[in-house]
């Protein structure tokens, strides 16, 4: 919290972390950036399969919104206002135009191809996501990051599950728009099949493949099995786990405390608490279920001491030898460069 003494001392700010603007109805992206091996088997049914899964993972990691944006104008949507959601999944679900384009600013894709490593080119690309909602709860993070991790694991291994869906986009924002099972999903084949089922044959593979690699694996697939079975049975046995579940259920018992319905703008205002940064503020946090290996742990210190493994370490001593010099200076992922001095290259991302 900010407080602008020259104003007032009654004027704060507030730090949120969200993707949309209820009153403008503008989106915010939230970008996942993973590298990959350039060598990756990206056959078509690989590609397919990878956005089946970043579709349907949705229902593990959308962070929940109240309302929608016009209905009407969306692809693969025709339904009128009276069928707009009070409240859905996935807060970018409506936001998202195709499965693949080179910018993010217009026509959002689910995934981003413009080839830019921000590392070696000859061995590394990068896989850039924009679809995906911002997570408040720590469990959720890790569900979302570990999830496609694994997955993206699977890729290199060339063994991902032969899934492929009809209509990436419309099957994001089908399943979005609805909050209890049976979520279903249209194949390429003309079919129809249970999304959750859809997901289970993902981590059965990742299963199979990784389970022993070393705890936070371990701890990974064991939450994503349990969330996984808790949507399917009940899914606010899920609250404090997964993010929109544990909104949805917030603001239920605000309607009912406050003899509110969903159409009530105060909602949109307790939406946004959710997204509260601060610890002692957001409503998202206060429920947050940190009874796992998902319980951040040494986050004062890893405020100014980088991972040791990673060329994030060596980013961070070139800075620290940096500040306080009455120099220019330009940093970026892969270089460091001050004028006189040799530019320093971090192609590798393990650099240290």
């Amino acid at each position: 919290e900010i407080t602008y003494g020259d104003w007032s001392s009654d004027v704060c700010s507030s730090d949120l972390r969200n993707n949309i603007d209820h009153y403008t109805g503008a989106t915010f992206g939230c970008h996942e950036n993973y590298s990959l091996n350039r060598k990756a088997p990206l056959h078509e049914q690989n590609v397919l399969s990878l956005l089946a899964f970043l579709t349907l993972r949705v229902l593990l990691a959308g962070a929940g919104r109240v309302g929608t944006v016009r209905p009407g104008h969306l692809r693969a949507d025709p339904r009128g206002s009276a069928d707009a959601p009070l409240f859905q999944i996935s807060q970018r679900a409506d936001y998202i135009q195709n499965d693949f384009f080179e910018w993010v600013q217009h026509n959002r894709a689910m995934i981003n191809t413009r080839d830019e490593p921000l590392a070696d080119p000859r061995q590394y690309r990068r896989l850039h996501l924009i679809h995906g909602d911002t997570s408040v709860l720590p469990s959720a993070l890790f569900l979302k990051v570990g999830t496609t991790r694994l997955i993206l694991d699977l890729l290199d291994a060339d063994d991902l599950p032969p899934v492929a869906l009809a209509d990436a986009v419309s099957t994001l924002r089908g399943l979005s728009r609805r909050t209890r099972p049976p979520w279903t999903a249209t194949l390429a084949d003309g079919t129809t099949a249970d999304a959750l089922e859809l997901l289970e044959r993902y981590r059965m593979r990742a299963n199979a493949a990784f389970r022993g690699r070393d705890a936070e694996t371990d701890a990974l697939l064991d939450l994503w099995q349990r969330t996984q079975a808790g949507l399917a049975a009940n899914p606010e046995s899920q609250v404090g786990i997964v993010d929109w579940v544990t909104k949805e259920y917030l603001l239920r018992a605000f309607c009912e405390s406050e003899g509110l319905d969903w159409s009530h703008p105060w909602l949109e205002a307790q939406d946004l608490e959710f997204h509260q940064i601060h610890p002692e503020k957001g409503l998202g946090l206060a429920m947050a279920n940190l009874d796992g290996y998902w319980n951040p742990q040494r986050v004062d210190l890893a405020c100014s001491d980088p991972p040791q493994d990673s060329r994030a370490r060596a980013r961070s001593r070139l800075m620290r030898e940096i500040a306080g010099k009455d120099t220019s200076y330009f940093l970026d992922w892969e270089a460091v460069e001050v004028p006189t001095v040799s530019r320093n290259r971090l192609l590798d991302p393990f650099q240290t």
